[in-house]
């Protein structure tokens, strides 16, 4: 298993909110690059293009939030309900 993806099975929430606050602190929009990932997350190049699903050379919010409510502690059915709010805000964001 990749170590970027060991290292969030099972992630708790305050880690989650942790994650959350240094994306907030470092990201000017929505997205970050190879070189903020590494500065947030401590990871190589490898693991940022497991998270940049679709190959554009950043990770969306989405992609980021969504990656990381997959591996969280919380029960199913709230990761379910959390990437459905998720995808709702960026297609709410797109339309605007």
């Amino acid at each position: 298993m990749p170590l970027i993806i060991y290292n969030f099975i099972l992630v708790p929430l305050s880690r989650v909110r942790d994650f959350h606050a240094s994306f907030k602190s470092i990201c000017d929009n929505f997205s970050m690059d190879l070189s903020e990932f590494e500065h947030i997350f401590g990871c190589s190049e490898s693991a940022f293009v497991i998270w940049d699903t679709d190959n554009n050379g950043l990770i969306d919010s989405l992609e980021l939030f969504s990656g990381i409510t997959l591996f969280s502690d919380t029960k199913f059915e709230d990761k379910i309900r959390c990437i459905t709010l998720f995808i709702f805000f960026e297609s709410f964001i797109r339309f605007i």
